[in-house]
């Protein structure tokens, strides 16, 4: 007899002796359950997606490779300047309104004096190789041409282009392939096709190679897969920090956190998910991530016949769904193509209160019984490099023994002035000159970049050849030195005159040289005149900021604009180094269906200095900005505790916030306390190369077991070695600074062993000058950055504070002052940095 056990036991249920012989030979189910190891693969890919899942189980991560995009264009197509762009029958301007990324688009009207003629901008590209894959991609948006906006490969490529009919709601993506057969330079054209007046506006243009693969398959990809895996770079980008959040079942924030506050009248909330509304007083959440094409339902229990749940697309054009009632409402509805997030409301349609709680969203056209939103994180603060082309050496995170690790195949140098810079033998060249550092495990494999953020291309062996002149690098793997020709037009050092170090330093500070009284961005430095210098990458000849501009060398510190930045460089390491990977969090999947969002640019726990400028403390305004803009303020934590007192404003609900995203407390709540630490976790603006989390979860009870005990073990081991480390840090000794300068009081820092250097202590009564010297730290502190650290801290006059008073901590161990001084005390508590480990 084929008889099956019982998996379904109850209290009362008797077991039989078939039920035992069953179960005693080890078959059915039971057997697959307990004592069977069972796991389900899988891939999380950039981007937001929904994860069915068989089980409820911890996400084990087994790969997680690095990728690299290095932009053709450099920072050009960032329309954050005009330099590099050109225009013919048409005129541009940056618009500083309609916008994909960053502070400005392109906007580009045409002249044309037919319907079939074109307005165009375009951007110039040399040297593109022969048998190579290219593509162009933008962000486009229409202004009022009906016509279509053109991307493409246009003079000296042939005049092959991809157009986009688009509305002028928001930006799309569009691109275009091109291989060459011959070396060939030419034009990408961003053309309006239209008479006189008509307009549209381009943003976020990028020049990639890739590989035959990537070149055969990009044309398969939607517009919101290109924007994932090929977003716009300034420069050599690596994946950064990648991050894996899967949402609970219910995707709804509870009502008394943050992302409710931007209502419409006076809604009560009684508890986290229960609120009084009416039709003037509503609960709106004005943004929520969905995925395009998935079905969604919207459920609340009404105390009324008036309680209404509502949900519009974020431009509040379109309403997606609409219920009335009274008992459990629902209403369920299928994003529409396009739509990336939803607007929900809570609301009545009388004037009468209505009471609605358990709000719940969930996937799926079925109501699912209510739930309070539990979400999970993996969050990794690492760079992941890999060939920019061939996509071969990708570093690569691991696991082991429950700590994540990565294995690094490449190593970036950031090449600014810090660098012992030589001018070479041979340097004096006509409109360049040739100058070397010396990198000693530097190998053949590079990737290097210039403060515009282009390519640097090799120089030919001999030097002699048609590759050889400015703009170009060349290597001596043997000796480790590193040569660069820079271009007169860029440095200012005139053919009559040879710079000295410090003149060469001073250009990899991001300082250009010129003649006093003369035009600073056109004229070169010959010798005679009184030298000056002004920042690298200014668009305009008049009226430059006097901060722009020194006539002290001494002074000469960092001096890039925002479309300015140091020369990059990015080599391959012969012997791959192997490091801890500051991480935090797990990736909990739950049976059923999951929202997973995969990305990068996470930013954790980021040291914050909250600031005052009227009767709220801010994080991310103006005197508190964080180091990457933001929309997307995830965790405020005070003393390294999560800290719910903070009003969260993300999306671009304030706008004078750095990047769109801010958080606020009230002065009047005694919520904000001055001596505590406070650190953000956030995800930045600006795109960065996001890659697959490749890993498993398990699918049955003795593998779910199995790895619950697993991660307990490890965890009571990691625990352990932190409670050793704390006892060790208790027993370090604070070391003391000898004040210099006319400072006195009492400064005491202390590295920790996790590389962490930490000060306390004030002092008071020095000089105050900009690049005063207040102490210098000894050898060993050093950063994880060549470049001097600007760290902000508290100043006071006596009656007023100076909360944007900053130091600069150099690579020779300097601490000194940089702007915004008083002298009638300055405060170390609570700053830190992160140094060598």
């Amino acid at each position: 007899m084929d008889y099956q056990a019982k998996t379904d036991w109850s209290y009362n249920d008797t077991v039989t002796e078939q039920d035992m012989n069953r179960i005693e030979a080890g078959l059915g189910d039971l057997h697959e359950r307990l004592d069977v190891d069972s796991y389900e693969q899988l891939t999380l890919k950039p981007g937001l997606q929904i994860v069915n899942a068989k089980k409820n189980s911890p996400f084990q991560l087994t790969g997680l490779k690095g990728r690299t995009l290095i932009n053709l264009l450099g920072r050009t197509g960032g329309m954050e300047s005009l330099n590099g762009i050109f225009v013919h029958k048409g005129n541009m301007v940056l618009d500083s309104i309609n916008k994909a990324l960053g502070e400005n688009s392109l906007k580009v009207t045409s002249a044309a004096q037919s319907e079939g003629d074109s307005g165009i901008a375009y951007i110039p590209i040399n040297n593109l190789k022969s048998g190579s894959y290219y593509v162009v991609i933008a962000d486009v948006k229409n202004g009022n041409n009906a016509n279509g906006l053109y991307v493409g490969w246009g003079g000296g490529f042939g005049g092959s282009y991809t157009s986009a009919t688009v509305n002028g709601d928001q930006f799309t993506t569009i691109w275009k392939k091109f291989s060459p057969t011959t070396v060939v330079s030419g034009n990408i054209d961003l053309a309006v096709q239209s008479i006189s007046g008509k307009y549209g506006y381009f943003d976020s243009v990028r020049v990639y190679e890739l590989n035959s693969n990537e070149y055969k398959s990009i044309d398969k990809l939607t517009a919101e897969q290109v924007n994932q895996y090929y977003p716009y770079v300034d420069s050599i980008s690596p994946v950064r920090n990648p991050y894996a959040i899967a949402y609970g079942e219910n995707l709804l924030p509870a009502l008394e956190e943050q992302e409710w506050k931007n209502s419409e009248g006076t809604p009560i909330v009684n508890n986290r998910y229960s609120v009084d509304v009416s039709n003037t007083n509503k609960m709106i959440l004005t943004y929520i991530d969905v995925v395009p094409g998935v079905t969604y339902t919207l459920s609340a229990v009404s105390n009324g016949s008036t309680g209404r749940i509502f949900v519009y697309n974020t431009t509040a054009a379109v309403a997606l769904a609409d219920t009335v009632g009274i008992g459990l409402i629902s209403a369920t509805f299928t994003v529409p193509s396009g739509v990336n997030a939803i607007e929900v409301r809570l609301l009545g349609t009388s004037s009468t209160s209505v009471n609605l709680s358990n709000i719940m969203l969930n996937v799926g056209n079925a109501v699912e019984s209510f739930k309070v939103r539990e979400d999970s994180m993996l969050a990794l603060q690492t760079d992941l490099y890999a060939d920019p082309v061939t996509g071969e050496n990708a570093d690569e995170v691991f696991e082991k023994d429950g700590q994540y690790f990565k294995k690094s195949h490449w190593k970036k140098i950031i090449l600014d002035g810090s660098l012992n810079w030589s001018f070479s033998s041979d340097g004096n060249r006509i409109d360049y000159k040739k100058i070397y550092t010396i990198i000693p495990s530097i190998t053949d494999e590079i990737f290097t970049t210039k403060y515009d953020g282009s390519l640097v291309p090799l120089a030919d062996i001999d030097n002699t050849g048609s590759n050889y002149g400015p703009d170009r690098y060349y290597i001596n793997i043997d000796s480790g030195i590193l040569e660069y020709s820079i271009p007169a037009k860029d440095s200012g050092w005139g053919d009559n005159y040879t710079p000295t170090q410090q003149e060469i330093k001073a250009y990899f500070f991001g300082w250009k040289m010129f003649t006093d009284s003369q035009d600073a961005l056109t004229n070169q430095y010959n010798g005679n005149g009184t030298k000056r210098w002004v920042k690298i990458g200014h668009t305009k000849t008049a009226n430059i900021p006097v901060t722009d501009y020194v006539s002290d060398i001494t002074m000469l510190n960092y001096g890039y604009v925002n479309f300015s930045k140091p020369y990059e460089l990015v080599y391959y390491l012969t012997t791959p180094l192997t490091t801890p990977v500051i991480y935090e969090g797990f990736l909990r999947l739950l049976e059923g269906n999951n929202v997973v969002e995969v990305g990068s640019g996470f930013i954790l726990r980021e040291l914050s200095k909250p600031n005052m400028p009227n009767d709220n403390w801010f994080i991310n305004q103006s005197g508190s900005p964080l180091l990457y803009k933001t929309t997307r303020i995830l965790t405020i934590y005070k003393n390294n505790q999560q800290d719910n007192a903070w009003i969260i404003r993300n999306n671009g609900e304030s706008i004078t916030a750095q990047g769109g995203g801010d958080a606020y407390i009230s002065v009047a709540s005694n919520n904000y306390d001055p001596k505590a630490v406070y650190t953000v976790s956030y995800i930045a603006n600006q795109r960065y190369i996001a890659t697959n989390f490749i890993g498993s979860y398990a699918v049955n009870e003795k593998t779910i077991i199995k790895e619950l005990i697993t991660g307990l073990k490890q965890s009571n081991k990691r625990l352990s070695i932190i409670e050793n480390t704390s006892v060790e840090q208790h027993r370090s000794n604070w070391i003391t600074a000898t004040l210099l300068n006319g400072w006195s009081g009492k400064i005491e820092y202390m590295k920790l062993s996790s590389g962490l250097v930490v000060f306390r202590g004030s002092i008071t009564g020095g000089l105050t000058a900009v690049d005063t010297v207040l102490f210098t730290i000894p050898a060993g502190f050093g950063f994880q950055t060549q470049r001097p650290l600007e760290l902000r801290l508290r100043t006071s006059n006596g009656s007023t504070d100076a909360v944007n008073s900053t130091i600069i901590i150099k690579n020779t161990g300097r601490v000194t002052i940089q702007n915004s001084w008083y002298n009638a005390g300055a405060w170390f508590d609570g700053i830190s940095y992160m140094g060598e480990q």
